[in-house]
Parts: structure tokens; C-alpha cells; sequence
């Protein structure tokens, strides 16, 4: 069964990451704690602007390099493996020419909120945690104007910058 393949494939890569990456995502939450707990913005590659990307579009693989003959791992202070394969797809379908079902989507997800709970935690650990958080209205306790404050706290703090 094809769905059974492709989340059987991407289990072996969330493990893959939590073994190998998870020393690097620790790494990027304190660096994004120091940034926070000082008011100043975090950008991650794929937003903008990054010293802290996911290896998403550069491969480790396939280390493209830039004119100056350097790779993404010389220019960056923390590289972040999607372990993705370098063709993405993950399901060879009978008689189709390439494999469907991307991983990358899956992968940079997850590190995505890897990153998101191990700050949150590292902040915590502080003993500044997050004032306030993304929580789902479905959730018990929390006021419907949570994620509402979310927006106009990060409004009012883009303006501060």
C-alpha cells in the first residue's frame, strides 16, 4: 500500500533528523532565546533572511557552492539537515516515471516545531517563558483573544524594531 510506504519512509526520517539534528536544533533555540529575551527578530531561512537555515534547498548532498568557492556550511553559524532524499519524493509508483509523496514538506514541518517547542522550553528554562503562544481555540481555559494578542503583540513589536 502506497500510504503505508510513505509513512512508514517518513517516520524513518523524523527519527533520522531526532538522531542526528537534534544537537543543531537545540543549538538554533538558544541562539533564538538570546534573540527573543532581547527584543531583537529572529529570521530563519526560507522567511527572508537566515544564519540559521534548514537544509531544505542545499542539500548537504550536494553542496552547492557559491562564486566565492564557499558551501552553505561555511557561511552559516547553524545547519539544520531536513535528511530528505535529493529527489524529495518518497513513493515509487508502477508506472509512473519519478516517485510521488515530497518529504521535504514533512521534514522542514517538523524541524520547524522542533525548534518552536525546544525555544519555548530553553526560554522557560530561563525563566522567561513565551507571555503568550499560539494555542488552538478548540482549547479549554484559553481565551478566545488569545491568538488575536499573538498578532498585535508581534505587530507592536515589528514596529519597535
Amino acid at each position: 500500500m502506497s500510504a503505508n510506504t510513505y509513512l512508514s519512509k517518513a517516520r524513518k526520517l523524523i527519527e533520522e533528523i531526532n538522531t542526528t539534528q537534534l544537537q543543531n536544533i537545540q543549538a538554533a533555540a538558544v541562539k533564538f532565546s538570546d534573540s527573543i529575551l532581547a527584543k531583537r527578530a529572529v529570521h530563519v531561512f526560507g522567511s527572508g533572511h537566515s544564519v540559521i537555515p534548514v537544509l531544505d534547498i542545499f542539500p548537504q548532498y550536494n553542496r552547492p557552492t557559491h562564486p566565492s568557492g564557499k558551501s552553505l556550511h561555511d557561511v552559516v553559524d547553524i545547519l539544520i539537515d531536513n535528511c530528505s532524499p535529493s529527489e524529495d519524493a518518497l513513493v515509487e509508483i508502477e508506472g509512473l516515471a519519478g516517485k510521488v509523496a515530497a518529504s521535504s514538506t514533512l521534514t522542514s514541518v517538523s524541524i520547524a516545531m522542533a525548534l518552536v517547542a525546544e525555544t519555548a522550553a530553553e526560554m522557560s528554562r530561563r525563566g522567561q517563558p513565551p507571555e503568550r503562544v499560539f494555542v488552538s481555540p478548540n482549547v479549554s481555559g484559553i481565551p478566545k483573544s488569545n491568538n488575536d494578542r499573538v498578532f498585535t503583540d508581534y505587530e507592536e513589536f515589528e514596529r519597535e524594531l
